[in-house]
This record gives structure tokens, sequence and C-alpha cells, in this order.
């Protein structure tokens, strides 16, 4: 994608990894697809969030990872305090990160 569409969030790049890690989520938007790879300049990047991307995000209802998306290692609090969110499709989600996820690793508490 060139879309531009990390320009919603607090990232970084990593040039020599070739990661774009998302810190935090500071857009407006309801419902999120987060692609894995995005291209910058020459570049392509993969998609990495951070633990605490969408932490106290009460306005998104919906968040989509596209195939091979990968997490950073600490995702305990990454949905904590999403208040709307009731949908979450983790299929995209590298499968380690996927089993992780589903073993208690991510913390999923709407009532804040």
């Amino acid at each position: 994608a060139t879309d531009e569409w990390y320009m919603s969030y607090e990232y970084s790049l990593d040039e020599e990894a070739r990661t774009l890690t998302l810190w935090f989520y500071t857009g407006n938007a309801t419902a999120l697809t987060v692609p894995t790879y995005t291209r910058i300049g020459d570049v392509l990047y993969t998609t990495v969030l951070s633990g605490g991307v969408y932490y106290e995000q009460e306005n998104i209802s919906k968040i989509d990872f596209q195939e091979g998306t990968r997490l950073s290692e600490d995702v305990s609090s990454m949905f904590s305090g999403c208040m709307s969110l009731t949908s979450v499709d983790l299929s995209g989600l590298d499968a380690t990160v996927r089993t992780a996820a589903s073993g208690g690793g991510l913390s999923w508490s709407p009532c804040g």
C-alpha cells in the first residue's frame, strides 16, 4: 500500500530490518484494516504492531489484520480499554502470535 494509512499512527521505521512499527493509533476511524506491507519510497516495509498500539482507543469497533502482520513481543495491553471493540480478526497474524494471543497473551478488557 502507498496510501500513507500509517500516518494515523505514531510510528517508527527501521530501514535495516525493513519494518514499520506502529506505536499508537492517533486517528479517528472506527473500523481499521492493518496491511502487512507498506511501500514508502522505494522500500517495502513489514508492519509490526507494538503492544499498546490500540490501548484505550474507545471508538474503534473493528480491526482486521492482513495475512502475516507481526506483533512486538509484549502485547499484553493491546486492546485494554477498547470499549467499543466488537470484532478483531486475528487470522492474519503470524501463527506464533496467534497462538500466544489465544493462550491469554492479549488483554481484552472492554470494561476499561
